[in-house]
């Protein structure tokens, strides 16, 4: 593969009871640390011919070039998991605190029992969708990554590699949304609705989007009788910039890939 080089071919350890693979084909770009590892020859009828896994850079990512020389090669392999970084610097204000705040990922909840103690995660490996939020030190930045699986993908009309600038139009808002509560309207909704009650529910509400998650926070409130509390949340300025982002970025891939011809 133009601008790859090969690292190794070697045949794989037995991995689980089912063998997969008799070769694993490692490669490197030559400008940057992107490996591709090409599993072939399969031993099982029902796989398909080969298994190809991208990691990008640590700073840059896969590289417009590099994406193009690898789907080129690969335009035929349909994406079973795509992972989208989106790395958030120092000035943004985005941290720990501020996605515990006033993120939201579709359905996907904050995990307890998962991670670290500087990463939250949210859904898990057997959903169709996992998120990943963690201080970035090497790029002095705050990253949110998105772990797409198959099941989303297929939803999202993902079917090729092609298809992968569509996950730009799609991730955001629904996948990834900041938002903030209107707590002036809230305030004087709540005490309408529970009278001297009113501003205990709303404190109780703070404190657990402060201290746990904003999804906690809506769903006290409902649990207190309040219903469709989300009507009372606005979109932040960031998701625009994060729109714009994913659409330069959506735009190039296209340009580069997105009229490549099958094999």
């Amino acid at each position: 593969m133009n601008g790859f080089s090969v690292l190794e071919d070697f045949r794989p350890k037995p991995q689980g009871r089912i063998p997969t693979y008799s070769r694993v084909k490692k490669l490197r770009s030559e400008t940057t640390s992107c490996t591709v590892a090409v599993q072939y020859k399969p031993r099982q009828p029902w796989l398909r011919p080969c298994a190809v896994t991208a990691i990008g850079d640590d700073k840059v990512g896969i590289t417009p070039e590099e994406t193009e020389k690898i789907v080129a090669q690969f335009c035929n392999c349909r994406p079973s998991l795509v992972e989208l970084a989106l790395d958030f610097d120092r000035d943004s204000g985005v941290d720990e605190p501020y996605v515990r705040k006033f993120a939201r990922f579709g359905k996907s909840r904050r995990r307890s029992d998962r991670g670290g103690p500087e990463q939250q995660r949210f859904g898990s490996r057997g959903s169709t969708k996992m998120v990943r939020c963690y201080p970035k030190r090497q790029l002095d930045a705050y990253r949110v990554e998105l772990e797409l699986h198959s099941g989303l993908l297929r939803k999202l009309g993902i079917n090729k590699c092609a298809d992968l600038y569509k996950v730009a139009s799609k991730v955001c808002p629904s996948h990834v949304d900041f938002v903030g509560f209107r707590w002036g309207r809230l305030a004087r909704s709540l005490n309408r609705r529970f009278g001297v009650k009113g501003p205990d529910i709303l404190r109780e509400a703070r404190r657990r989007r402060d201290e746990v998650s904003l999804r906690d926070a809506l769903r006290f409130l409902t649990q207190q009788g309040f219903p469709n509390p989300h009507r009372f949340l606005f979109r932040l300025e960031i998701n625009n910039e994060i729109r714009a982002a994913l659409r330069r970025w959506a735009e190039l891939f296209y340009t580069l890939v997105g009229e490549l011809p099958t094999k």
